[in-house]
């Protein structure tokens, strides 16, 4: 996931530190990456401190003017669109 990986540069770690912190191999993480399920987006959410949605936009693609992202699944490769909403809309 590309994501992960701008995240990890953000904070200056690297995916065998993320491994460790996550308490699995380097090899395991690249099995992750993969295909992550639901429960393993938590865990790396929790231990990188930030929610799940970030894992897969930034900031900077949440704020865009019209505030509709196109993401893709990272595991069909079909296009997901999400529409963003303040409490004020």
């Amino acid at each position: 996931m590309t994501r992960i990986k701008e995240l990890l540069k953000e904070r200056n770690l690297t995916q065998k530190e993320f491994a460790e912190m996550l308490g699995i191999s380097p090899v395991g993480l690249y099995q992750q990456l993969k295909a992550p399920s639901y429960p393993t987006l938590q865990k790396w959410s929790a231990v990188l401190n930030v929610p799940i949605w970030q894992l897969f936009a930034s900031h900077e693609e949440v704020n865009n003017e019209n505030k509709d992202l196109k993401l893709v699944c990272p595991h069909c490769g079909k296009k997901i669109h999400v529409r963003l909403t303040t409490d004020n809309e």
